[in-house]
């Protein structure tokens, strides 16, 4: 190929400046088209646990106000709230860290900007240190032309991949775990080419593997999605690791052995589970955040921790990974519109209603076929270039952890590619560039080559946006339009900046929440479920945490006076278990025309019938967000006790942690908190069931009406109820 070609992918006449600069503005203008689009209200979104964070990282230590406070001990050690709460002891360390300063970043630069669901600090990796890194790898290690390197960049930012770190705030775990993965792939490729070189460059060699195991290490404490790199390295290295494993079988032992690859894999193991199991729970311990981790517990946000014994012989399990690697390649290629998993589309997917379509299974089956015998081909006929071989292993490899790390918790459904498996995107442009590089020595096929993948990139682009789209409204199915709200918050931020005060509730976190967060130290996931819900789905939380900069510092400058919150906090019952009803409580009969419920798919009065076997459900599936049961009692009158009998045998239907609250009124329609009804673990009670108490504090005034207000998404069923004055 001469210089004057189009792309040289072997290196000659790469000085160019023209390739270099067309090279450039190629990814440039991928990068700017996301960075708008991620920035356009339509797209961007904050997910509801994101809020939740931003209230923890915001708050203060009494979680009275919110604010942009200095980094200081109390706040740092908040990072091992997440991990006893969210992680559940999975030392994600990485995240919480870059989550504490990610939500101060976002506040301080919207005392700047207006407020944008989307803006994070993840922009700075997803836009440019990883394409960077990507475009690095692919030029010096597979040897691809500098237009070529740009292509498949370009198609790697139209990926669901960074689309889905891009527009989206929200666990920066899959983010950090593709920058780790490319940053490790280019250390490594260092270390090859130094173990090639024979100019004995030890210092440098030396200072290079103690960068690759500090980095593999740090690594580790991102995501779990980033184990694949022990798997994955030894594949696209094969020459460096079969060279170092040979060397550890001599008996010369001198300074390299310390920094031979597989010493430092085990350095970095033993680190690790030294860290995992020891260190890191000391410190949350000593934090005040002691946990148990998942491993012991068994039990995982999204479903139970895997029980390989059981789970391996199962049928699902294996359509769950079928199903997962279909998303994680159809999805790479913007082919899911026009090849749907589901017979009834994308929409109405679920656990109710997983209708196969067997077209696309059989489709999805020849295009892997057909790419295992397109690789061998390009590989036997055309350049004999064994990395194409090598690559097409990795992309299964990849495709294989993946699916094998999230089928235990039935992901069925497209955002496993979307996002869940954002390092899937990787492997995959590495594959497209080592196809490419194939082509070296045929110029037309290697343009046309080009041409395809820049065309089908925006096919997977628009794709990707609309999964996008269809994850953002599933989260807010409760709130009718979730981009009125933020267009909502940015007019008011610019009344702010005109001049006009804010509402001093703004800055304050009224009473209900601050008890929830307070009772929700020691609970289980679903009291975080009922939280997040609790906050992310209230508009004027959403509001608090875009306006916390103009609430600096505990003081609350620039802000009206015109509505106060009191600093009381609700009153928290813990239920008991097998409580006798003290002497001085009477039971309060209660007729079924007494009682209004919000929905019921049983009579209503089999709540207080006596009757244990039978119990009240509510209609099912759930449709209201708060489920109540209401009380008319005639006459104002004092209620000191309630007593709640679980369905037997669904205790799990009922209630979690802070997910019930009694209220009290006169006139049925204004509502005044009584006190939080506290389960600390659903998952203790007796399963044949057993009777809960909750008493009520002693200075709560008479009401006529009264009502169980059940907040915990997950509530179905109870069997009886009784109040005591």
């Amino acid at each position: 190929m001469s210089n004057n070609s189009l792309d040289n992918p072997q290196g000659a006449g790469e000085g160019l400046l023209w390739k270099r600069i067309a090279a450039f503005l190629l990814v440039a203008v991928a990068v700017l088209v996301v960075l708008n689009d991620a920035y356009d209200i339509k797209n961007g979104w904050m997910h509801p646990e994101g809020v939740l964070w931003s209230a923890i990282y915001l708050s203060d230590s009494n979680y009275e106000k919110i604010g942009l406070f200095s980094f200081h001990p109390e706040e740092i050690i908040k990072i091992f709230w997440w991990e006893k709460h969210i992680d559940l002891g999975l030392i994600r360390l990485a995240v919480p860290i870059f989550q504490l300063i990610d939500a101060k970043f976002r506040v301080w630069l919207f005392q700047y900007i207006p407020p944008n669901p989307a803006v994070s600090l993840s922009w700075l990796f997803t836009l440019f240190f990883i394409p960077l890194l990507l475009f690095r790898f692919l030029r010096r290690h597979i040897k691809l032309g500098v237009i070529g390197s740009a292509v498949v960049t370009v198609s790697f930012l139209a990926s669901p991949a960074p689309v889905g770190c891009t527009f989206q705030y929200y666990h920066p775990g899959k983010m950090l775990a593709v920058f780790f993965m490319l940053l490790i792939l280019n250390i490594t490729m260092m270390l090859d080419d130094l173990n090639v070189s024979q100019d004995g460059k030890h210092n440098k060699k030396f200072g290079v593997s103690i960068l690759f195991g500090v980095t593999l290490f740090l690594a580790l404490f991102a995501d779990q999605l980033i184990y694949v790199v022990f798997l994955l390295l030894p594949i696209l290295f094969p020459k460096l690791f079969y060279e170092q494993l040979i060397s550890l079988t001599r008996k010369k032992f001198g300074t390299e052995t310390i920094y031979n690859i597989w010493i430092l894999y085990a350095f970095v193991v033993i680190g690790y589970i030294l860290f995992f199991f020891y260190i890191i729970p000391q410190i949350t311990e000593w934090a005040g955040y002691p946990y148990k981790s998942i491993y012991s517990e068994g039990e995982a946000l999204g479903g139970k921790f895997p029980r390989i014994n059981i789970n391996l012989l199962t049928l699902k399990f294996y359509t769950t990974i079928f199903v997962n690697m279909y998303w994680f390649v159809i999805g790479n290629i913007g082919l899911w519109k026009y090849l749907p998993l589901y017979v009834d589309g994308l929409l109405t997917f679920g656990w109710y209603n997983l209708i196969i379509n067997y077209t696309s299974v059989l489709v999805f089956s020849l295009f892997n076929i057909g790419l295992l015998v397109f690789c061998f081909i390009i590989y036997r006929y055309f350049s004999k270039n064994r990395r194409i071989i090598i690559a097409i292993i990795a992309l299964y490899a990849t495709m294989g952890w993946i699916s094998f790390i999230h089928s235990f918790a039935d992901v069925y459904h497209p955002w496993g590619n979307y996002f869940y498996g954002s390092i899937f995107s990787v492997t995959f442009a590495i594959l497209l560039a080592t196809i490419l590089a194939s082509f070296a020595r045929h110029k037309k096929i290697y343009v046309i080559i080009m041409i395809v993948i820049l065309t089908s990139s925006f096919f997977t682009y628009s794709q990707a946006k609309e999964i996008n789209q269809l994850w953002k409204y599933s989260r807010y199915v409760e709130i009718d339009d979730i981009d009125a709200v933020y267009r909502d918050i940015k007019k008011q931020w610019y009344d702010v900046k005109n001049g006009k005060a804010l509402e001093s509730h703004i800055c304050e976190i009224n009473p209900e929440l601050r008890s929830y967060f307070k009772g929700f130290e020691g609970a289980t996931h679903r009291s975080y479920a009922i939280l997040s819900r609790r906050i992310a789905f209230d508009i004027d939380n959403i509001k608090k945490f875009n306006f916390a900069a103009f609430c600096s510092d505990l003081d609350i400058p620039k802000v009206a006076s015109a509505k106060q919150e009191t600093k009381k906090d609700y009153f928290i019952s813990y239920g008991r278990l097998n409580y006798d009803v003290p002497s001085e409580f009477r039971k309060i009969n209660l007729l079924s025309e007494q009682l209004k419920v919000s929905s019921s798919s049983e009579t209503k009065q089999q709540a207080i019938d006596g009757k244990k076997e039978v119990f009240w459900h509510v209609k099912f599936p759930r449709q209201e967000k708060d489920v109540f049961i209401e009380f008319d009692m005639g006459q104002e009158m004092k209620v000191g006790m309630v007593r709640v009998y679980p369905r037997e045998e669904s205790v799990p239907q009922f209630w979690d942690g802070g997910g019930a609250f009694w209220a009290g009124s006169n006139d049925g329609q204004t509502w005044e908190a009584i006190a939080i009804l506290y389960v600390v673990d659903v998952s203790k009670l007796n399963p044949d069931g057993e009777w809960v108490t909750f008493l009520l504090p002693n200075k709560t005034p008479k009401f006529r009406f009264y009502r169980l207000n059940i907040v915990d998404p997950y509530f179905l069923a109870l069997a009886e109820i009784e109040l005591f004055n």
